[in-house]
């Protein structure tokens, strides 16, 4: 790249204009919330995971990223207990992009604290970023629910960079489970947020361990 090119580049990154989405995240139910499988899902499904339900309670939108951050301790401190987190997307102006990438995004726990934050193109990250192993439980939420799911690998590579390779299971009504795999950004994957009761926590592990087996025997040697 000639130093003219990047002279550029360097001015039009300097001229675009952004805007910071800040999407509050709260529990479904006033309840305590804890990781389990609801009777009532399996009307509307034939095999249930653990987890609990959120929703996304309120949007703004903000000029600068300051701004966000600073309707995010606001919101914090009127915290009755109802608060899951915050996720705060940085989106380019005046420019169609995809709906679903953003230039950065950053989550934060219900606290106000920041959890992770990511960019986009990703380049590598920093491996004290990396918060966790194989093995470790984990949660992430998928359309609204929050799911208990167990570490395979963190995906370094593309075109799966800056991913964990997760599994997690589902069960039918008659109690017969099966596992899912899940490809999950890292600034979406957090610790899991309330106990992590015996019988989950070994049925992952069971999984996981299927899930290693599976992948050994669907290799083409």
């Amino acid at each position: 790249m000639s130093p003219k090119t990047s002279r550029q580049q360097s001015k039009q990154q300097e001229h675009t204009k952004s805007v910071f989405t800040l999407r509050v995240l709260r529990y479904l139910r006033n309840e305590k919330h804890s990781y389990r499988i609801e009777k009532n899902d399996f009307l509307f499904c034939q095999a249930v995971s653990p987890g609990f339900w959120i929703k996304n309670a309120e949007l703004g939108f903000y000029q600068t990223l300051a701004d966000a951050e600073k309707e995010i301790q606001k919101v914090a401190k009127q915290n009755k207990g109802d608060i899951y987190g915050f996720f705060v997307g940085e989106r380019p102006l005046n420019k169609l992009e995809d709906p679903y990438l953003f230039i950065t995004c950053r989550r934060y726990f219900g606290d106000g604290s920041l959890w992770l934050e990511s960019r986009t193109p990703f380049e590598g990250r920093n491996p004290e970023t990396i918060r966790f192993k194989e093995g470790d439980f984990v949660e992430f939420e998928d359309h609204g629910y929050v799911r208990l799911g167990i570490v395979w690998s963190f995906l370094n590579e593309s075109p799966h960079n800056d991913q964990y390779k997760i599994i997690d299971f589902a069960m039918t009504e008659d109690g017969k489970t099966s596992y899912a795999e899940w490809n999950m950004p890292a600034v979406k994957v957090l610790p899991p947020s309330c106990p992590v009761p015996r019988k989950f926590a070994a049925e992952l592990r069971k999984q996981l361990k299927q899930a290693q087996e599976d992948e050994l025997d669907n290799l083409p040697f």
